[in-house]
C-alpha cells in the first residue's frame, strides 16, 4: 500500500508561479499600459495646475501676505491636495464598475484582482499608494518590471495582488493544489527509492532533502521513483533584480521552486517565500515532454514541448550535477 500517494495525479499544466494563476497571454501588454499611463499623466498634470490655482486663489482671498505666498508652503499644500485628487481619481475609478481610469478606458484595459474580479476600494487604494511610493523610489523601474514578469505585473501590482487585463478578457484559472503535511510513511518510502550519487557527498543536506521528499510525497504517483532534485528561484536574473530593485525586488519577483526529476516525470513545486514549505504544484509533465539544459553558471533552463521556457536561477552546482547524472549525461547546451 502506497501511503500518502494519490491514485491519480492531475494534469497541472504549464503554469509557473502559483495557483490559481492567470495565463500570461490574458494580461494587457506593457505598451498599452504605458499609453494609458500617459493619458492619465496628462489628466493628473492638469489636476496639479488646478490644485495650485485653488491653493493660490484661496490663500489670496484669505489675505495671505507676499512672504507667505512666495514660500514653499503653498506648493506643499498643493502637492498634498494633488495626491488626494490622484487617489480620488485613480482608486475610485479602478474600484468602480468600469475598473479603469480614463486612460485605461481609452485603451480598453482594466484593473482586476488575480481571479479577474473587480477590486475593492481598499485594494485599489493600496495599489495607488504603492505605485506612488515605488515609482519615486525606483525612478519608474517599478512599472517596467511588468515587461519581465509572467503576468505583466508591475511591482505595485504584485504587492496589491492586481493584474491589468484587456477589457472583457477572462482569466483561465489553474488547478488549485494546496499542499499540506506529508505522510511520514510516504516520505520514508520515497527515501528508500531515492538513489543519491555514490561518488560524492549528498548534493542536499539532510534537512533540505527531507523537505524535498516531503513535497514530492504529496504529489507522487504510486510506485514513482525519485531520481534527482534541485532548489531554484524562478524569475529574471537575480543579479539584475537586486541591482535595480534591491532585496524587496528579489522578494517580490523571484519565486522559490523545487525541481524534482523522477523516473516518470519532471515536476516544479512552488515553495513559500517565507519558510520554504511546499505550497502547490506548478508543473508536472512526462520526462519526454520536458528538456533541461544548462545556459550558464548556477542557472538551469526548463523547456517544454511547446517551446515554453523557465529560468531556474541559483541552482547549486552539486544539485545541477545530480540532475545531469540522473538524465544520463551532461545537460544540453
Amino acid at each position: 500500500m502506497a501511503y500518502g500517494f494519490p491514485n491519480q495525479t492531475p494534469d497541472y499544466g504549464a503554469s509557473v508561479g502559483g495557483s490559481p494563476q492567470p495565463r500570461s497571454s490574458a494580461a494587457a501588454g506593457v505598451g498599452r499600459r504605458l499609453l494609458a499611463g500617459l493619458i492619465d499623466g496628462v489628466i493628473l498634470a492638469v489636476g496639479f495646475l488646478v490644485c495650485l490655482f485653488i491653493v493660490g486663489f484661496s490663500m489670496g482671498v484669505a489675505g495671505a501676505d507676499d512672504q507667505t505666498m512666495q514660500s514653499d508652503g503653498p506648493l506643499w499644500i498643493a502637492i498634498g491636495l494633488w495626491l488626494a485628487f490622484g487617489w480620488f481619481y485613480t482608486s475610485l475609478l479602478e474600484s468602480s464598475p468600469a475598473q479603469a481610469t480614463l486612460g485605461k478606458m481609452a485603451l480598453r484595459i482594466q484593473v482586476a484582482d488575480l481571479t479577474g474580479q473587480r477590486v475593492s476600494l481598499a485594494r485599489a487604494t493600496l495599489r495607488y499608494w504603492t505605485k506612488a511610493v515605488f515609482t519615486v523610489i525606483t525612478v519608474g523601474i517599478a512599472f517596467f518590471v511588468a515587461a519581465f514578469t509572467e503576468r505583466h505585473q508591475a511591482l505595485y501590482d504584485i504587492v496589491a495582488g492586481t493584474i491589468v487585463l484587456p477589457r472583457g478578457a477572462h482569466i483561465a484559472q489553474g488547478l488549485e493544489t494546496p499542499l499540506r503535511l506529508a505522510d511520514p510513511a510516504a516520505v520514508e518510502m520515497l527515501r528508500a527509492r531515492t538513489t543519491l550519487p555514490s561518488d560524492r557527498k549528498s548534493p542536499m543536506s539532510g534537512k533540505r532533502l527531507e523537505r524535498a521528499l516531503a513535497a514530492l510525497a504529496q504529489v507522487a504517483e504510486p510506485g514513482e521513483r525519485p531520481v534527482a532534485a534541485a532548489n531554484a528561484l524562478v524569475g529574471p536574473s537575480p543579479f539584475i533584480v537586486h541591482m535595480l530593485l534591491g532585496s524587496l525586488g528579489g522578494l517580490l519577483l523571484l519565486k522559490p521552486e523545487l525541481l524534482w526529476v523522477t523516473d516518470r516525470r519532471i515536476l516544479l513545486i512552488q515553495l513559500s517565500r517565507w519558510n520554504r514549505r511546499p505550497k502547490g504544484v506548478n508543473l508536472a509533465q512526462p520526462r519526454s515532454s520536458v528538456a533541461l539544459f544548462r545556459a550558464e553558471s548556477r542557472t538551469l533552463w526548463l523547456r517544454q514541448a511547446d517551446g515554453t521556457e523557465y529560468r531556474l536561477n541559483q541552482v547549486r552546482k552539486a544539485e545541477a550535477t545530480w540532475v545531469s547524472q540522473a538524465l544520463g549525461g551532461p545537460l544540453a547546451p
